[in-house]
């Protein structure tokens, strides 16, 4: 048996083009497969509701309460992410989330405070927590 002697950086440069390619198919698997969970769900329910010519899943009131849901956690995600590249990662923030939306919540709902008031109270009091908890 012959065999090829390699050195360290040609092995190095195929783990690097093997790496690479495998994160690509992942990006494209799961953009077919959203597709595919998509148009199932339009189908299912063009089929339950017995119309296929009126779409009752992807129609923007439902697309804009679908994003005003994940809202938050897109900012979250924003946050956690600039968080993340300065190699500062603190786990205490999704708490702190959690906690200033249900203090903000509560500010408008049961106290009657107007939105710069509760605005100004959630930020004040997330600093002050940030603070103490480092």
């Amino acid at each position: 048996m012959i065999f090829k002697k390699t050195t360290k950086l040609e092995d190095k440069k195929q783990k690097i083009s093997i790496f690479r390619r495998s994160e690509n198919s992942t990006v494209i698997t799961v953009l077919i497969s959203f597709v595919i969970a998509i148009t199932t769900i339009q189908l299912t329910t063009g089929m339950l509701s017995g119309d296929f010519s009126i779409p009752s899943f992807i129609t923007p009131n439902n697309i804009f309460n679908v994003f005003m849901q994940i809202s938050v956690a897109g900012i979250l995600a924003i946050g956690m992410s600039v968080v993340m590249v300065s190699r500062g990662i603190d786990l205490s923030v999704g708490m702190l989330v959690s906690l200033i939306t249900i203090l903000m919540a509560k500010s408008v709902t049961d106290w009657g405070l107007s939105l710069p008031v509760t605005l100004l109270l959630g930020f004040t009091v997330s600093v002050l927590l940030e603070t103490i908890l480092g």
